[in-house]
C-alpha cells in the first residue's frame, strides 16, 4: 500500500476494513488474542487496543460496518474532550 495523500488517508478505518474482510475471508482460521494483555487480565487485548470493544465488533460482525464513521466520530470526540484537561499550551 502506498499512500499518495496522508490528510486523505485515513489509515484507522482503512486497517479496520482490512481486518474485517480477512475476517471474512477466513473465518476459520482468524482468532484474537486472548487476555492477559499487559496489566489486564479480563478485556481481550484488541478491545483495548482500539479503545472500543465496538471496533471488534465490527470486524466480527456483530454491529453493522455500515456503523463504523459513526462510531469513530464518536470515539475521536470522546478522546477530543477527555484530553482537554491534560493540554499544557493552546
Amino acid at each position: 500500500m502506498i499512500v499518495t495523500n496522508r490528510e486523505q488517508f485515513a489509515s484507522y478505518r482503512v486497517y479496520i476494513t482490512i481486518l474485517r474482510c480477512i475476517r471474512i475471508l477466513y473465518p476459520k482460521a482468524f482468532e484474537w488474542k486472548h487476555p492477559p494483555y499487559e496489566y489486564e487480565y479480563v478485556k481481550l487485548p484488541i478491545d483495548i487496543l482500539a479503545g472500543d470493544i465496538r471496533i471488534r465488533q465490527i470486524i466480527d460482525g456483530e454491529l453493522a460496518y455500515t456503523q463504523l464513521d459513526s462510531i469513530l466520530e464518536e470515539c475521536s470526540a470522546d478522546f477530543t474532550k477527555k484530553r482537554e484537561k491534560y493540554l499544557l499550551y493552546e
